[in-house]
């Protein structure tokens, strides 16, 4: 896996939570359904835009968005 510092099962719950489809998510990120889902298998790394845009879309907190990306 190519990410090994980002918590999968926590931004899952989080995305689950929301009530927003994957879809959407990976739209506002700028990048595919298929890209989006790759990331959350953990074969390939959130890039920093992804990750403000996902803490934007989801409302996370600064403590939120470091223990799912960065812990």
């Amino acid at each position: 896996m190519a990410d090994s510092k980002t918590n999968l099962a926590l931004l899952e719950r989080k995305i689950k939570d929301s009530g927003y489809k994957k879809e959407f998510i990976a739209g506002q990120c700028g990048i595919t359904y298929q890209a989006f889902r790759n990331r959350l298998k953990g074969a390939v790394e959130f890039r920093t835009n992804e990750v403000r845009a996902i803490k934007r879309v989801l409302s996370l907190t600064d403590l939120e968005t470091t223990k799912i990306f960065y812990s």
